[in-house]
């Protein structure tokens, strides 16, 4: 049989209300059979294809998992560096404002007398 289904003749495909070419004894019930084993082997060809289709759905489905992980982690650590940055900021500005505070204070106290 060729990858086509095909027996090897060159003779076209017979339909089923008259007998194929050079059989001419060939009943109907016998080219049913003929074309339900056509039929199976049409089925188990689709199973394999979709076996195939399955395969390849899985690999596809792995690599764009992979590219999302990677582009997590890529996203997770810019916002650690960018949170870690505006942590220094906030302390920075903290430590800058008790400074003017205490430094208002202090100017405060020395206009009222304090010291």
């Amino acid at each position: 049989m060729h990858a086509c289904g095909t027996t090897g003749s060159d003779e076209p495909p017979t339909s089923l209300d008259k007998p194929p070419p050079g059989d001419h004894h060939a009943d109907i019930p016998t080219r049913v059979t003929k074309l339900e084993v056509m039929v199976e082997v049409v089925i188990q060809r689709l199973d394999k294809l979709d076996a195939r289709i399955d395969r390849l759905d899985m690999k596809l489905n792995e690599k764009i998992d992979r590219g999302f992980e990677n582009i997590n982690s890529r996203m997770d650590r810019s916002f650690e560096a960018i949170n870690n940055r505006l942590d220094r900021l906030y302390y920075l500005l903290f430590g800058f404002l008790t400074a003017l505070i205490a430094g208002l204070l202090a100017l405060l106290a020395k206009v009222m007398g304090v010291f």
